[in-house]
């Protein structure tokens, strides 16, 4: 077990006390005991972009805080961490809406659906956005083959982009290269811009888009600093994305940087020679403030780092999971299925692992990878960023 320490990062388990005239104060300002009950579950809808149908499903739920990080669960070894965004007083804490919006998406032969965009609600934030090649039709007697001997999922969808282009919305780029339909799906998570108003509401401060382009060459594999930007002490890295401008790419490594949630790190092979640019956005872990005078007060997220190192079987498409702790929902997913294989190059031959895509979950993210060996079982990175349903308790 490791902890991601940042500004702020206490260690969970350890509790703060109140003096008496602190303990006074937070009477006065909250007018006693606050009780709560369940929350509801509300079932949302919005139109959306190419889709034949989206849904929404609300991810707040009251319940109790947990003292330690539960492990892991996934196919394989697993390893747990957490990186502890602050803990305060236990009392009066917030709720976090977390959702997800899902869209299906339908390619006919060499189509594309081009700058297909998700949004979250009400100028909520989009914290990521993910893929899975569902279905790629292929008839061998009569189709053009494609590389490694006919189209499937890996090769038949490019997915030339995928970033964050507002706040509240995530872009896609999905290309069908075969002769035959091909089905996708696409997810965003979603955090609310403010805390859910089971009393007063406190802002969450997302910052604006850090970028940078660079070049990856044909046959290459290239990881590069999304943004090429490192968050502060005081925030946490989200919302790393890209965007292909000239040519096909395949990515295999999406991970934070180091033992921090500050900086994050893609992963590229270059099919063709594209140029590709990356990008990431900061969320504060502070809320912004609520109240005047001795009543003024804000708050902290908590987010932590899970992974596992799950061993994938050969010669089919492993689907693999990874939880969050009881009181945490994930929001952000990370995997490297290249490491610790530095040889394996772009060529479909080369690389034995293929990335089809992954789904989240109400607390975990489903992964989907094929191993494509035909007598030699790999190990992959999985991780997901978790948040915790509440905040901490008031910070004056």
């Amino acid at each position: 077990m490791f902890a991601f320490a940042g500004a702020g990062v206490q260690i969970v388990g350890r509790g703060l006390k109140l003096s008496r005239f602190r303990l006074r104060a937070y009477r006065h300002h909250t007018g006693g005991p606050h009780y709560r009950g369940l929350s509801n579950l509300r079932p949302r809808s919005l139109p959306v972009f190419k889709s034949l149908f989206s849904h929404r499903i609300v991810w707040s739920a009251v319940l109790a805080l947990a003292a330690f990080p539960a492990v892991a669960q996934a196919n394989g070894s697993h390893h747990g961490g957490f990186y502890q965004a602050g803990q305060g007083i236990g009392a009066q804490s917030h709720l976090l809406d977390m959702y997800k919006v899902e869209q299906f998406v339908g390619l006919a032969a060499g189509d594309t659906a081009d700058q297909l965009q998700v949004k979250c609600n009400n100028g909520d934030y989009a914290l990521d956005g993910m893929w899975r090649a569902d279905q790629v039709n292929f008839n061998w007697q009569i189709d053009d083959p494609g590389p490694y001997g006919e189209w499937n999922k890996y090769n038949g969808i490019d997915v030339t982009e995928s970033q964050s282009v507002d706040k509240d919305t995530w872009e896609f780029t999905i290309t069908n290269n075969t002769d035959e339909d091909a089905q996708a799906h696409v997810w965003i998570t979603c955090l609310g811009r403010k805390t859910a108003p089971d009393t007063s509401q406190h802002s969450l401060i997302l910052s604006d888009l850090y970028s940078d382009t660079r070049h990856v060459a044909v046959g290459d594999a290239q990881e590069m600093y999304a943004g090429d930007h490192e968050c502060a002490s005081d925030e946490v890295v989200v919302a790393p994305g890209f965007v292909s401008d000239s040519g096909v790419i395949k990515l295999y490594r999406s991970w934070p940087d180091g033992y921090g949630l500050q900086r994050w790190e893609l992963g590229f092979y270059g099919v063709t020679d594209p140029n590709v640019t990356t990008s990431v956005r900061c969320l504060k872990i502070t809320t912004g403030y609520q109240g005047s005078g001795y009543k003024k007060h804000r708050h902290k997220l908590r987010a932590r780092f899970r992974q596992s190192n799950p061993t994938l079987q050969h010669g089919q498409v492993n689907d693999v999971t990874l939880s969050c702790g009881q009181t945490e929902k994930g929001l952000i997913g990370a995997f490297d299925v290249r490491y610790p294989h530095d040889d394996w190059t772009a060529d479909y031959d080369s690389h034995q692992l293929w990335y089809i895509g992954m789904e989240p979950q109400l607390k975990s993210r489903v992964f989907h990878i094929w191993n494509h060996s035909d007598d030699t079982d790999y190990k992959a990175l999985l991780g997901l960023v978790c948040f915790d349903d509440r905040t901490t308790g008031p910070l004056h």
